[in-house]
């Protein structure tokens, strides 16, 4: 196997085995402390914020449009988001709270990857989308992008979990989310060179957009990673934009006014 193989399997054997020492099947993880190597993972495609808004003009439903916001502008995962409840919005602050949610009679739990509570500020541009599809939400449906026929799809399948003991998955509340965000990206003629771009990827660039402003500790918490090694790796990325930006910088740093501040006092001063 690959380098990349070896590291996937062994995170999935570490997710699985966390889980049940959760559900206390068993008390320790073994795999809890096995290092692998990490092999090269495939290269994903930066989505610029003028590519985000010719792809949100090629979305045709609120629902999916709030999908792809929460994505791009909180740094949520597919499964936070398809997970989310209309409870965890903070419609006053204009935050939502990623939180452990235990299971009920009616409806399946959700647990957050890292296990910790995580809030998070949105942009008015998400919020007013948020607010516009709470107007049209079904009465009674505790989710945010589910309608009455969803909602119910969802109660029935944790239903069928419950009574024939199978486990319930997150990819269970999923529903052509992959093919339909690949059909809006290709009608916005958005070129990605063959690099990956997924709804995963948009979360991706949300934090990599973080990380060119805020600080990494700072980054970390919104993005709900339990390492700051893996901020650190995964979103330091120095591209073509970054490369400007040092330019602009050394310009301003030598121009007062448009006029060059260096001069020949300057050097002999330096020399001096």
């Amino acid at each position: 196997m690959s380098k990349w193989t070896r590291h996937k399997t062994f995170r999935h054997c570490k997710t699985t085995f966390s889980e049940a020492v959760r559900d206390g099947i068993i008390s320790v993880n073994p795999f809890a402390d096995i290092e692998v190597e990490n092999g090269k993972p495939s290269e994903w495609y930066y989505l610029k914020p003028n590519e985000f808004h010719k792809l949100l003009d090629n979305t045709p439903t609120l629902r999916e449009k709030v999908l792809y916001c929460l994505a791009y502008n909180a740094g949520l995962r597919e499964s936070e988001i398809l997970s989310l409840y209309w409870t965890n919005i903070d419609f006053d602050k204009g935050r939502v709270c990623i939180v452990n949610r235990p299971a009920t009679e009616n409806y399946p739990p959700f647990y957050i990857k890292d296990d910790d509570r995580r809030v998070i500020p949105l942009p008015k541009f998400t919020m007013d989308l948020l607010t516009k599809l709470q107007l049209e939400a079904s009465e009674g449906v505790p989710f945010v992008l589910m309608d009455k026929q969803a909602d119910t799809a969802i109660r029935n399948k944790w239903k069928q979990c419950r009574e024939q003991g199978k486990d319930w998955f997150d990819r269970n509340l999923a529903n052509n989310v992959l093919r339909d965000f690949q059909r809006r990206v290709k009608q916005a003629g958005i070129d990605t060179a063959s690099k990956k771009l997924t709804v995963h990827v948009l979360r991706k660039c949300c934090i990599q957009n973080w990380a060119n402003s805020l600080p990494m500790n700072v980054v970390k918490e919104l993005a709900g990673h339990s390492d700051i090694e893996t901020t650190n790796k995964y979103y330091s990325t120095v591209d073509e934009i970054h490369l400007k930006e040092a330019a602009q910088l050394g310009d301003n740093l030598m121009t007062t006014d448009g006029k060059l501040t260096f001069s020949a006092n300057s050097e002999q001063k330096q020399e001096a």
